[in-house]
């Protein structure tokens, strides 16, 4: 017989999800690739960030058989391209070649744990996705692929202002027999008109294929030659995403299939299916995961993947396309007793401009099997947006979320207009609205939940990271809605990001606000700093010393101004962190540092570490 629970206020439920739980016993699974071996089977490859030893490493398994490890101490995987990186290593007949986080010089292995061999010489340079050419026609160059006959070289380019969600360019050249780029033989295939094509790549018969968002979602493409390209299977959903990273491709070939026909696993929407050119079809794959990254098709009729969903967490999985199966070959954590898991349920809410434009919500309830909440009582709220601005929230298991859900707080993650899974049209809104329609939407998400008498209208907090703690910011010091906020590595001053930024996101808020030799005074109007006499609410920062995409001295000058005004406030700088938390006991201060601010302004007694003290305001 189960035993009552106990009715106590929402947001003070002890909870076995702690802090220290978020941390300990689990890595962060990165990328992933295959080595297509002669004798039919595979050996997958994938990188894993482990925090407890600040360390990303190479594993990789064949098939019925264990797991290797492959990066010896003191080497560290990860590019640091575009600040972002991805594409930190390649496999290649049985070597690995991968990208040194200490010196960005790419080393070479010829077995697990063998000595790592350098291959390129020290320099200012770094290097991602596995490939070296020249060219200095465009501002940003990505995923070059060379043809199944090593005769021909695709890539992917665009110039500033664009993202490489924006408009960009496919080019193509002929490689002599040393693979060098012909001279004079680059030619575009694709590109123009406000279109964007990424992630280009070869079938086995050399035809080009890419994704593109030209019919108004991210579908695949084929190229029949002259710039002419055909919808492979049109859906009206996303089968790409935002290229923050290298080599997180979404699609990928059968190697065994016939010529001229061809298969190929891609994602629509995060779930997984095949393409069968022969037969016009495109079918779901039963995984029974809801999210699916870094596709790649087996020589095995397998396709493995980085897959997860709101009950598990992150996995490197084969599925069996024959015998429809799942092998779990790579949990990045011990699982979680469902009993303990918030589902979250997914709502649609108006902006509350037109009825037709939309802001789209995951909902949290809480949830302790020990704990309900008082009678008469509705919980309190935490609305997470998402980071980017050009992202989208996961409804996948997160223990953030769940920290708060099992203490009784209600969540929920935000998408708002500008988030992408949505189609161009809904990802392109945010441009020149950045910094309004972002918090604006925040804010109608909170009251649409009040209205449904979901969440405590006098208890609404609001907490984001990088962008996403600009829009925390944008609703605290425009707004009434919420109580109290927390910003991570956030901006707050946009003409002080202009000036900073670094190159690749140089002309991202030409796009996200206007050129700024043209909308200074926009620039000011939409910068939080900007109105920092009038901000009354209660807010918590948390900053790494070392953050070189939004240095921290803005953060800084916000927080003291605030601590003169004795707005209730604090700083929390983390020394040796950069854009985000790596080291354990800074991730885990950040979550009950936050908590614990939240239930001091809202009244509630916390539940927190017994030897968690904090005075307000606090620098570290």
């Amino acid at each position: 017989m189960l035993a009552a629970r106990k009715r106590a206020p929402f947001g003070s439920w002890q909870s076995t999800i702690t802090s220290s739980l978020i941390t300990d016993s689990s890595v962060v699974l990165l990328e992933l690739h295959l080595d297509q071996q002669n004798d039919y089977k595979d050996t997958v490859y994938w990188s894993e960030y482990h925090s407890d030893l600040e360390q990303s490493i190479i594993f990789s398994k064949k098939q019925n058989d264990h797991i290797m490890r492959w990066t010896p101490p003191r080497f560290s995987v990860d590019s640091k391209v575009h600040e972002y990186g991805g594409g930190s290593f390649f496999v290649c007949e049985r070597h690995v070649y991968f990208c040194n986080a200490f010196d960005q010089r790419i080393y070479r292995q010829g077995g697990p744990l063998s000595a790592p061999f350098p291959i390129t010489h020290p320099c200012d340079s770094r290097f991602a996705d596995g490939y070296v050419f020249k060219s200095t026609a465009a501002d940003f160059y990505a995923s070059p692929k060379i043809s199944p006959d090593g005769k021909l070289i695709v890539w992917m380019q665009w110039n500033l202002p664009n993202m490489p969600w924006d408009s960009t360019e496919i080019w193509m050249a002929d490689l002599d027999s040393d693979a060098n780029i012909c001279s004079c033989t680059s030619r575009k295939i694709a590109g123009g008109d406000d279109v964007n094509f990424m992630q280009p790549k070869f079938s086995l018969e050399q035809s080009v294929f890419c994704i593109s968002d030209r019919g108004g979602f991210w579908n695949l493409y084929q190229c029949f030659g002259s710039g002419h390209w055909e919808n492979v299977y049109e859906m009206d959903m996303e089968g790409g995403y935002p290229q923050w990273n290298f080599a997180a491709d979404t699609y990928s070939f059968d190697p065994r299939v016939r010529l001229p026909f061809f298969s190929i696993a891609t994602v629509f929407d995060e779930h997984l299916y095949i393409i069968d050119s022969e037969r016009k079809t495109c079918e779901l794959q039963p995984t029974t995961y809801s999210h699916h990254q870094y596709i790649c098709f087996g020589l095995n009729k397998s396709i493995y993947c980085l897959a997860s969903d709101a009950l598990r967490f992150p996995a490197i999985i084969r599925w069996d396309v024959v015998g429809q199966t799942v092998e779990i070959i790579r949990e990045s954590r011990p699982a979680l007793d469902s009993s303990l898991i918030s589902v979250p349920k997914a709502l649609t809410f108006s902006t509350g401009v037109l009825p037709t434009e939309k802001v789209y919500v995951n909902f949290y309830a809480p949830l302790n099997p020990l704990y309900e909440g008082e009678a008469g009582t509705l919980p309190p709220l935490v609305v997470m947006p998402h980071s980017g601005p050009t992202s989208r929230t996961c409804n996948c298991l997160n223990l953030k979320v769940q920290y708060y859900t099992s203490r009784g707080f209600a969540v929920a993650t935000v998408d708002y207009r500008g988030s992408t899974g949505y189609g161009k049209a809904f990802r392109d809104a945010l441009k020149k609205n950045y910094g309004v329609y972002d918090y604006l939407d925040c804010c109608s998400a909170a009251l649409s939940l009040v209205e449904l008498h979901l969440v405590n209208p006098e208890k609404l907090c609001i907490t984001g990271r990088s962008s996403g703690g600009y829009v925390v910011l944008c609703a605290l010091v425009t707004n009434k809605v919420f109580h109290a906020g927390a910003c991570h590595f956030g901006i707050c001053d946009l003409i002080a990001l202009q000036e900073e930024t670094h190159k690749f996101e140089s002309g991202y808020n030409d796009l996200l606000i206007g050129p700024f030799e043209d909308s200074g005074k926009t620039y000011s109007i939409r910068s939080p700093c900007s109105y920092i006499n009038e901000m009354k609410t209660p807010v918590a920062f948390f900053h790494g010393a070392d953050d070189k995409v939004v240095p921290p001295g803005q953060i800084i000058k916000f927080f003291e101004s605030l601590k003169k005004n004795k707005v209730p406030c604090s700083l929390t700088i983390f020394e040796k962190e950069g854009h985000g938390y790596r080291i354990p006991a800074n991730i885990r201060f950040s979550a009950d540092g936050e908590y614990f601010f939240f239930c001091t302004i809202l009244g509630i007694k916390p539940f927190v570490p017994e030897n968690f003290s904090i005075v307000w305001p606090v620098r570290t």
